[in-house]
């Protein structure tokens, strides 16, 4: 019997095979060819994807949520009759 409690790794293949890709390797993969954010549904920005700070297009994607977002809270203010 052993008495090694070391967990066993999966019979075949790379670690992260086995349980899939990590946020930053699917990032690494996926997040490439970002388009304009424009060009995107609001669900899909994703402003910490880290292809659009080294291309230097992180503005826009900001500029999109916060714009979303100013226009959110004045439709809250009309509402409420008060100002946030």
């Amino acid at each position: 019997m052993s008495t090694d409690s070391t967990p066993s790794a999966p019979a075949q293949g790379n670690f992260l095979d086995f349980i899939g890709h990590s946020p930053d390797e699917e990032m690494a993969v996926r997040g490439a060819d970002v388009p304009a954010a424009g060009d995107l549904e609001l669900a899909d920005l994703n402003p910490l994807n880290p292809h659009l700070f080294a291309e230097h297009r992180w503005h826009e994607h900001f500029a999109r949520l916060r714009a979303v977002q100013g226009l959110a809270r004045r439709a809250q203010e009309r509402s409420t009759g008060r100002q946030a």
